[in-house]
């Protein structure tokens, strides 16, 4: 088989360009990410950078006021998109932006009047507590701006583009990189890294809007539009998604947390590169795979036996992607953990990298072999189940974590085991009941016979 008819052969289909797309546009994303690290660390040093992802962890904290509503929106959009219903594809955006207004500001409120007390939790030094303070409710106003932008990548991906979300997505966070940067080198310290935060989401935003005009007449702040079915669809379908997300967005503060207050603030950007790196390697996999998502919510509206095969196969197909591309990597980053970290970080690599760094892998690769199972429970609107995995996960990490420093034997290798084991955990029950809803829906199935009469 020549090249190009092996490439036409993996581009003969949406879904397969929506899972290349991911894969390839990850992979630049995380190599300038990659570039970033070290030169983040350059400019600012473990403990400037250190007040920064505590930052960035409290701007996450914040958007869980967004109540899970991005994978609602894809759902919803690629059901509608299915039917070919135009208002509602239109109602569903319009009331998801009024909703995350509402909801972003009660946030920043919140925000506003409890920072003193939230700063104090990491038990900074008074330098760095009056930095943090003083971009605080800059980080504020930005979280609701993200609301806005996660609803039009939301859009897009539920409109069957993926791909075109995976571009303005990996291209924000190369452009955020870049600036952060740049504007570093000129001598802005952290601010730097807020201000090309904000630019770069106001890109991501524009290119949104711009590709989901060229699809469709759709807009998110149409009055008329606002609809109270589609609110209660929307809220529904999040609510489980909002439990998954506050469960995993308070376990890594959590971590945060105690590593500054029990082992220094110096070792957050080491939990910080080594889980993030992990991560991001992750997604290279993970941001094709997810495309599935929207895919079984279409064949999902209504369920028959070719829905159940097309699902199995959707599956299967993620399985095999995982096995083929990620278990080899996985490999090389676990017997060459230090020689890789050394290069990377240069004069700011220190010895306890890579063991951190392969007990994180052993976690995440483990999360991996469960995504396909948690993409197909989201696309049939399963959120319950995937808000029970993070209560598993977060329950192991915090019980590990607390069992720890009962025993004063919290460090940072240590931290890295329980993100592990937790992970290990969660994604066995997540591929469990994966299982048990293909059951359920096979042995719901009318008979063949009934199928037959009804299609006659």
């Amino acid at each position: 088989m020549s090249l190009k008819s092996l490439a036409d052969k993996i581009l003969s289909s949406q879904l397969r360009i929506n899972i290349v797309t991911g894969m390839v546009t990850n992979i630049a994303a995380v190599a300038v990410t990659a570039i970033s690290y070290p030169l983040y660390l350059h400019f600012l040093g473990y403990e400037k950078y250190g007040v920064w992802l505590i930052l960035s962890t409290i701007m996450n904290i914040a958007q869980l006021s967004n109540l899970g509503l991005a994978p609602a929106v894809v759902k919803l959009v690629a059901e509608e998109y299915g039917r070919r219903n135009t208002h509602g594809i239109q109602s569903t955006l319009s009331s998801a932006t009024a909703i995350l207004i509402i909801s972003g500001c009660m946030a920043f409120i919140m925000l506003i009047l409890f920072r003193i007390q939230i700063i104090n939790l990491f038990k900074l030094t008074d330098e760095n507590a009056r930095i943090a303070l003083s971009l605080l409710p800059y980080m504020g106003l930005l979280t609701i701006y993200v609301f806005i932008v996660q609803v039009s990548s939301a859009t897009l991906s539920g409109l069957g583009r993926m791909d075109l979300a995976t571009y303005s997505d990996a291209g924000g966070r190369i452009l955020i990189s870049v600036l952060s940067l740049m504007l570093l080198y000129l001598g802005l310290d952290i601010r730097s890294m807020l201000i090309a935060s904000a630019l770069s989401y106001a890109i991501i935003h524009g290119v949104n809007v711009y590709l989901i005009h060229q699809l469709g007449d759709y807009s998110f702040y149409q009055t008329k539009n606002y609809n109270l079915q589609y609110v209660t669809k929307l809220l529904k379908i999040g609510s489980g998604m909002f439990g998954s997300s506050l469960i995993n967005i308070l376990v890594s503060p959590f971590n945060k947390i105690m590593i500054s207050r029990f082992i220094g603030v110096s070792s957050v950007p080491i939990y910080e590169i080594t889980y993030n790196s992990c991560m991001y390697i992750r997604s290279l996999v993970e941001s094709g795979i997810k495309a599935i998502s929207p895919e079984v919510s279409r064949v999902s509206a209504v369920i028959s036996p070719d829905a159940i095969k097309r699902i199995q196969q959707l599956n299967k197909l993620s399985l095999k992607t995982i096995l083929i591309i990620a278990a080899p990597l996985w490999i090389i980053l676990m017997v060459f953990a230090a020689p890789i970290l050394s290069t990377w970080l240069q004069n700011k690599y220190v010895g306890i990298l890579p063991v951190v760094f392969r007990a994180m892998l052993i976690g995440v690769f483990m999360n991996l072999l469960a995504v396909p199972a948690f993409y197909i429970l989201l696309g049939m609107g399963k959120t319950h189940q995937i808000f029970i995995s993070y209560v598993v996960q977060s329950f192991a990490n915090v019980m590990f974590v607390m069992s720890l420093i009962m025993i004063n034997r919290l460090n940072i290798v240590n931290m890295a085991y329980a993100v592990m084991v937790s992970m290990a955990v969660a994604s066995f029950y997540l591929v469990w009941q994966k299982r048990l809803l293909e059951k359920k829906l096979t042995d719901d199935m009318p008979p063949l016979s009934l199928l037959i009469k009804n299609q006659l």
